[in-house]
């Protein structure tokens, strides 16, 4: 089991001004940033190099990119669509 706790550093939405979030709250979080923490530990350890996490940060922009891309050059669903695949389904298997 797994037990993941994280922070939301940025705001709900772009007009709000987080004045909710303590600045240095928000500071303390963004150091514990478990993606940079885990390039450091993989440069550390010498399992990629700086090239090779370059190359892997490009790769995964451009997939990124491409899935933005498709996103938003895609219909919109039909409201029909709306309420399905809300929840997921199970079957029983005895």
């Amino acid at each position: 089991m797994l037990e993941i706790k994280t922070y939301r550093v940025g705001t709900h939405f772009t007009g709000d001004a987080g004045a909710y979030m303590p600045p240095e709250e928000v500071a303390a979080w963004k150091a514990r940033d478990p993606i940079a923490q885990c390039r450091v530990r993989l440069l550390a350890e010498k399992v990629l190099s700086e090239g090779d996490l370059l190359a892997l940060e490009k790769e995964v922009e451009t997939e990124v990119r491409e899935a933005v891309r498709f996103a938003m050059e895609s219909p919109h669903p039909s409201v029909e669509d709306a309420f399905s695949d809300v929840y997921a389904t199970r079957e029983v298997v005895r």
